[in-house]
């Protein structure tokens, strides 16, 4: 059963306006330095770790500028990955990638884990849900988590349901429908068939002031150094 990681790094960026509804908002350049800073110091570290066999599919929108494809290609280096060019926000080009690999490979089941850029996920997390996994279609929800403040490093651990790091197993003999059918937290509701574990390893969700679809507030909590060795 291969197990898929997908990943927007940039995807759609020209029709996402870059934070419309953040005051003062960056220039591009300072968006994609911001995102690659995250990128390599929460998602890609957490990914290079990952005690599980899995490969990372990122899109990447075609005029992303050749300095941030750079950079992604040298934090990439050593992951198995698969960078797909889009220009649209839909999941249809990784799902495609996805059905196409599965249809040369072989295999009666895939699973796909969704990822977002700035994140991050425990070391044995893919191992879970692939423990999980096993005999089951649906979707897989581990609960357990950890927000953190990029800027303070001030982190908490919490348990919510349907967060953006989901996955998805499905039958390789029918047409794909992929992770991203639905919003995070409506795919257990479109799928309708859900495993829910709250005391797997955790996933990380990084808050910080670039992100405008964070709304959470972090004022106390444990320093990020002492829960950040089971993500490296």
């Amino acid at each position: 059963m291969k197990h898929y990681v997908i990943t927007r790094f940039s995807a759609g960026i020209n029709t996402q306006p870059v934070l419309p509804t953040v005051r003062n908002a960056p220039s591009a350049e300072e968006w994609f330095q911001h995102r690659l800073t995250l990128f390599e110091e929460y998602t890609a570290s957490s990914m290079v770790a990952q005690t599980a066999p899995f490969h990372w599919v990122l899109s990447v929108d075609p005029q992303t500028p050749r300095w941030v494809m750079n950079g992604l290609r040298s934090i990439l280096k050593g992951v198995a990955h698969t960078v797909l060019p889009s220009d649209s926000y839909d999941h249809i080009p990784q799902v495609a990638w996805v059905a196409d690999q599965v249809r040369r490979d072989g295999g009666d089941r895939v699973i796909m884990t969704r990822l977002d850029s700035d994140d991050g996920l425990h070391r044995d997390y893919l191992e879970a849900v692939q423990d999980i996994a096993k005999g089951f279609l649906g979707v897989i929800d581990l609960t357990r988590g950890i927000w953190l403040n990029h800027r303070t490093h001030i982190a908490q651990r919490v348990n919510k349901q349907g967060r953006p790091f989901v996955s998805l197993v499905e039958d390789c003999s029918k047409p794909l429908r992929g992770v991203f059918c639905a919003y995070h937290n409506r795919l257990a509701k479109k799928v309708g068939s859900v495993r829910r574990s709250d005391h797997a390893p955790p996933w990380l969700e990084t808050f910080h002031e670039y992100n405008k679809a964070s709304r959470a507030r972090i004022d106390s909590g444990l320093p990020w150094s002492r829960l950040s060795g089971g993500f490296r």
